[in-house]
């Protein structure tokens, strides 16, 4: 590679140049901003136009054959990716400058080891929910304080999702199949994710994240927010205080794990906490705390999971989520 070349045509980024059917390993697209009412612009990746999306292609593509399934830092993937780029350009005989190059292999870096578009919206604290509701469909994304967003992103690779999504659950074992089409799990920084494939989605797939504060609220910030009453915060404090069992209902999104997290600050930190889960939330700082995950995949249920918690001497049992029958049944 060399950067000495006279600067190359200026394209307008991944996607706005590519097609649907154009570009199907790099997985999604971006459209131009003319092309729709976007309430949330995902910037274009510099240097990828529609003439290097195929050296792009070729780059991940030899990079997954490489490694299947191996798992690799950012910094050792950056470094090999970077090493065949290098070689791929020498057998296609092509110089490229620097920047181009280093574009490159950051935006194949996302798509190997991030997420890919995902990663956009995921490092945004201001969003909340990431929303996919079918390929060549636009993500939405929910902004704090404003609401749902249409973006200028557009899946258009189901390999890509599912890859995507796979990643995301790795940390639990658990994968997107035809033969297990849904899954429930947890990213990295905390966030929940919810998949499904046909024949459960009628629209190829969809794929739903809620992100959480990196830092949970405090009781105190929940008042200020006017989001629960001095007085309602005073009584949750002296039935904590008293070992009485709690109770949180609420619907979706209406803040149930955000109070059961803040309530945590009134438990005493010598207390021997054991917490099941569906899907891991809770993030709690006390450090005699046990925390099991239920797997339907390997027939480890909630309801089977509560039992053993009344075997491990605890001084509190979370049950962080419960929904059907059986897991009601084992609460109570």
């Amino acid at each position: 590679m060399s950067d000495k070349r006279p600067s190359e045509g200026r394209g307008k980024g991944l996607g706005p140049e590519s097609d649907a059917g154009h570009g199907e390993g790099i997985g999604w697209r971006l459209e131009e901003e003319e092309s729709g009412d976007f309430g949330y612009l995902v910037p274009p990746l510099p240097a990828i136009t529609r003439e290097r999306s195929d050296l792009f292609n070729s780059l991940v593509a030899l990079f997954v054959e490489k490694n299947a399934d191996a798992v690799f830092g950012k910094a050792s993937s950056r470094t090999q990716l970077m090493d065949l780029l290098k070689g791929l350009c020498e057998r296609r005989r092509l110089l490229l400058e620097k920047t181009t190059a280093d574009a490159l292999v950051e935006a194949a870096l996302s798509n190997v080891s991030g997420f890919g578009a995902f990663d956009f919206f995921l490092s945004d604290d201001s969003i909340e929910e990431i929303s996919l509701s079918g390929l060549v469909q636009n993500v939405f994304v929910y902004k704090r304080g404003v609401g749902w967003l249409k973006t200028n992103c557009v899946i258009n690779s189901l390999d890509f999702a599912v890859n995507a999504v796979n990643k995301m659950a790795r940390a639990l074992g658990r994968r997107l199949t035809f033969q297990t089409p849904r899954l429930n799990a947890q990213l990295p920084d905390g966030s929940r994710l919810h998949a499904s494939i046909a024949p459960v989605c009628l629209n190829s797939i969809e794929v739903c994240i809620r992100k959480f504060r990196e830092q949970p609220f405090s009781l105190p910030e929940l008042v200020a927010n006017g989001t629960i009453s001095g007085d309602a915060a005073a009584f949750l404090w002296l039935a904590l205080a008293t070992d009485s069992s709690v109770l949180i209902a609420g619907n979706t999104g209406s803040g149930k794990t955000t109070l059961l997290n803040t309530l945590f600050s009134f438990v005493q930190l010598s207390d021997r906490i054991v917490v099941t889960e569906d899907t891991p939330e809770l993030s709690l700082l006390h450090p005699h705390c046990v925390r099991i995950v239920a797997n339907e995949d390997i027939g480890l249920s909630l309801s089977e999971l509560v039992k053993d918690t009344l075997r491990m001497r605890p001084d509190r049992v979370v049950i962080g989520e419960v929904r059907s029958r059986d897991e009601v049944k084992a609460l109570f």
